[in-house]
Order: C-alpha cells, then structure tokens, then sequence
C-alpha cells in the first residue's frame, strides 16, 4: 500500500461560506503557528491552488 502524504477535508454545509482560516483553526484544530508553516512551505491547498490566507 502506498503512503499518500496528502490529507482531503471535505467541509460540511455549515461551514461553506467560512474563510480557509477559520476551517483550519477550528474543526482541523491547527495552531497560528502551524498554518505559517504549512503557508510558507505550500502546504495548504484549495482546490489544487494555493489559498489567500
């Protein structure tokens, strides 16, 4: 089996109009600090493009 480094989060319909932010640091529970890092290094994706943060 191969290792997918990847993680999907399909966001529930009550969540549809809030920023990528607000999904990372609520229900994925993400830190300031690592939202930073994960920005920096391109680790967050949206739609296969890199988000506004």
């Amino acid at each position: 089996m191969k290792e997918n480094k990847w993680i999907t989060y399909r966001v529930p319909g009550e969540w549809n109009k809030r920023t990528v932010q607000e999904v990372l640091k609520g229900p994925l529970l993400l830190s300031n600090r690592m939202i930073s890092r994960l920005t920096r290094s391109r680790g967050i994706r949206l739609n296969g493009s890199m988000p506004w943060l």
